[in-house]
């Protein structure tokens, strides 16, 4: 487990400037977690555009919001934890019914396994 390398980043929407970000960055990391991707779970699938050496887990906090048919505001949440391809018989996702948590577990086998949250924070006012 030593000498994985981690990186996070708060997208504000996966725009074309947040991927032309990550394709210059993501070879020096090998977990990625992304925050506020503003993705539906109909387009995630653009995760797949990053790096065919990743893989990638996404859980979007639209499908609500979606479902009401009423879109007003600007998109909001949305989790995803990119992982390097090599460990991806290593990984599992973690169950959660949270729309704002995305979670993986690595099982090394010499290692402890390794648990991996990627958690979206809000704050709602009263």
């Amino acid at each position: 487990m030593a000498g994985l390398r981690f990186s996070s980043l708060n997208c504000h929407g996966l725009s074309d400037d947040v991927v032309s970000y990550l394709h210059s960055i993501i070879s020096e990391f090998d977990f990625v977690l992304l925050l506020e991707t503003w993705l539906s779970n109909f387009n995630s699938h653009t995760l797949n555009n990053i790096s065919d050496d990743f893989i990638y887990f996404h859980n979007s906090a639209m499908e609500t919001k979606l479902r009401s048919g009423i879109l007003t505001g600007r998109p909001f949440g949305g989790t995803a934890i990119l992982v390097r391809r090599c460990f991806a018989d290593k990984v599992s996702v973690v169950p959660s019914d949270n729309p704002r948590i995305t979670a993986i577990c690595c099982a090394f086998s010499v290692q402890p396994d390794l648990f991996i949250g990627n958690c979206e924070c809000v704050h709602a006012l009263d």
